[in-house]
């Protein structure tokens, strides 16, 4: 089974249904309901979730969460995680967190809209829309 790091951006599409995203973030989603994939997240994607969605109400924000929860993995983040991203050549520190963790947790692919921000990524790197059409 092919394992894949969901970036922050592709949960927030797909949690707060962003207008030209959503569908995009869904199907990958739906992959991993279907186990044709297997979807890691960093616990920081968390941590912004609910940050970014609270306008939701504490509720329906609980019930994302769990949701979301109940389709993916969550991604290493300990010491070592830290230390690489504090010690690595990425311009911003959220996006080395999400690397690093990624890389830890054995991730193949990570799925972004943000490409760009992972160009020292020894991992593969793809579109959300790009990664459908290839898997």
């Amino acid at each position: 089974m092919k394992r894949v790091f969901a970036d922050t951006n592709v949960v927030i599409d797909l949690l707060d249904k962003r207008e030209g995203f959503y569908k995009d973030a869904m199907d990958i989603f739906t992959k991993a309901y279907y186990g044709e994939i297997e979807i890691y997240i960093s616990p920081i994607t968390y941590a912004t979730a609910s940050y970014l969605l609270r306008k939701h109400g504490k509720k329906e924000l609980r019930t994302l969460l769990s949701n979301l929860r109940k389709l993916t993995r969550i991604s290493y983040c300990d010491e070592s995680v830290v230390d690489d991203s504090i010690a690595s050549d990425f311009d911003d520190f959220e996006d080395a967190m999400q690397y690093f963790s990624a890389l830890k947790s054995g991730a193949e692919i990570i799925i972004t809209r943000n490409i760009k921000d992972f160009a020292k990524s020894s991992i593969k790197v793809i579109a959300p829309a790009n990664f459908l059409s290839e898997f």
